[in-house]
């Protein structure tokens, strides 16, 4: 959650409780809205954050969870779950290729550019890339 004061023309961020929230500044201070309301929605713990990074850098992969846990040092378990909520939730696709789910980025293009974007900005992931 990220405290918000008001001025005339610009809103300007009090508390940096989202990590790398600095990112959400724009040059002139302002808030990139877009991505704020995105991160609250989706990007709702570090494994999540991972995940959303992983697909903004390589929005064209297909691929298992096991090879997307290895790329982003997390549990295949863990992964699992989080793919699973976030193709629930309209982010990526699933398809089965008769020897598991192939995890995809969804074809929608204001989510795939909003995801780009966020990988964009915040290309560190947690720290952990």
């Amino acid at each position: 959650m990220v405290w918000l004061t008001s001025t005339p023309d610009k809103f300007m961020t009090v508390s940096r409780l989202l990590p790398r929230g600095e990112h959400l500044l724009k040059s002139s201070n302002e808030v990139d809205v877009e991505l704020l309301a995105f991160m609250e929605r989706y990007a709702t713990n570090l494994a999540r954050w991972d995940l959303l990074v992983y697909f903004g850098r390589n929005p064209s992969t297909r691929t298992t969870a096991r090879e997307i846990a290895q790329h982003v040092g997390r549990r295949t378990r863990i992964v699992q779950k989080e793919l699973d909520d976030l193709t629930y939730l309209g982010i990526l696709r699933a398809r089965d290729n008769g020897l598991g789910l192939w995890y995809e980025l969804a074809r929608a293009r204001k989510t795939r550019r909003t995801i780009q974007r966020f990988a964009q900005r915040h290309g560190n992931g947690n720290g952990r890339n």
